[in-house]
């Protein structure tokens, strides 16, 4: 005869899902259903209400009052956008989660009815810390306009083994989406960047997901398409136009080097690889600074001079001869910002 723990701990979720919700009205439901539609049934989805203003807060609370499985938290405003703490019973939630598993979905974006399935059936047959998948990328303003972030099969019990193959997996794990992790993994990570005092917002998954290699022994991969990825214009992302947006590009440059350094793997194909990754961040960011509508002129060249005149940012890509492409790139950008603020 079972014991009341064993019979309590059969009856906990085995995975975690967290989204934070902001102004989501028009894409919640897609989002809300297909988890609700999982063919895998043993989760809980903890939900935080990141201050919305739209309809979207309304949505979530009449979801949350008909299925047990959705935890719903609520910040009074926006703590990215405010720079504030999310609310202390979310947080003290997350701190003291007990599931196997842990996985995010961004609140504009969907899963495959078998995701959760999936992910969790080959992660338990390899005892593997982390789980990912292939995803589906596509545009709001033209669902047609289609990208597959591909995910080589494979299964590794020495994670130094990713080093290896380190340009080739990298994009499965710049976003903290696509996969599940365990959950000691995760507060291993929080430990970690708090201790390191590591601050960023924009480019914080990635931040995370190096960390999450760091701490990690087994990492299994599915290439099939089982999460669905929507880009958009509008989205806070593609608005933030902040200084510390490069810094942060920066810090995850540095990040990655500690890792493959702690695995013996920093080899010349790999350093110059994170410094492409670099490069590219900061030409987009550059990019961001000209073309958004947010932010004021001058905010929009302080964000350009002050990526040029980054003495660590002129001594990488100069090491691996990509500075020029990052100062042309400049130079376009703020002629297109003069040309602007004249007419």
């Amino acid at each position: 005869m079972k014991g009341v723990t064993a019979i309590m701990e059969e009856n906990l979720p085995k995975v975690t899902i967290i989204t934070l919700a902001y102004n989501v009205e028009k894409y919640i439901h897609q989002c809300i259903k297909s988890v609700l539609d999982q063919s895998f049934t043993e989760f809980q989805w903890v939900i935080l209400d990141n201050g919305c203003t739209d309809g979207t807060s309304e949505i979530l609370e009449e979801y949350a009052k008909k299925d047990k499985r959705i935890k719903l938290f609520k910040n009074k405003r926006n703590s990215l956008i405010y720079d504030e703490p999310n609310v202390n019973e979310f947080t003290q939630y997350i701190e003291n989660l007990d599931t196997e598993y842990y996985c995010t979905l961004d609140s504009d974006d969907y899963i495959h009815k078998d995701f959760l399935k999936e992910l969790y059936e080959i992660a338990k047959l390899n005892n593997a810390d982390i789980s990912v998948c292939a995803v589906h990328i596509f545009e709001d303003e033209n669902p047609q306009a289609v990208t597959i972030r591909y995910c080589p099969d494979f299964c590794t019990k020495d994670i130094t083994k990713i080093g290896d193959i380190f340009p080739q997996i990298y994009n499965c794990f710049r976003p903290m989406w696509g996969k599940l992790v365990k959950t000691e993994i995760i507060k291993k990570t929080a430990k970690y960047i708090a201790e390191n005092n590591i601050k960023v917002t924009n480019g914080a998954d990635t931040i995370n997901c190096i960390q999450y290699l760091r701490f990690s022994n087994t990492l299994v991969a599915v290439n099939k398409e089982l999460y669905y990825y929507r880009t958009r214009n509008d989205s806070l992302y593609n608005s933030n136009i902040g200084k510390d947006r490069y810094m942060a590009y920066l810090k995850i440059y540095t990040e990655s080097k500690s890792l493959l350094e702690s695995w013996n793997k920093l080899d010349n194909n790999n350093l110059n690889f994170i410094a492409s990754m670099l490069n590219y961040s900061l030409i987009y960011c550059v990019y961001l600074a000209a073309n958004v509508t947010r932010g004021s002129i001058k905010e929009r060249i302080e964000v350009i001079t002050a990526i040029l005149s980054d003495k660590s940012v002129r001594e990488i890509l100069n090491d691996s001869g990509l500075l020029f492409d990052l100062i042309d790139e400049c130079i376009k950008s703020l002629n297109r910002i003069a040309k602007r603020s004249a007419n």
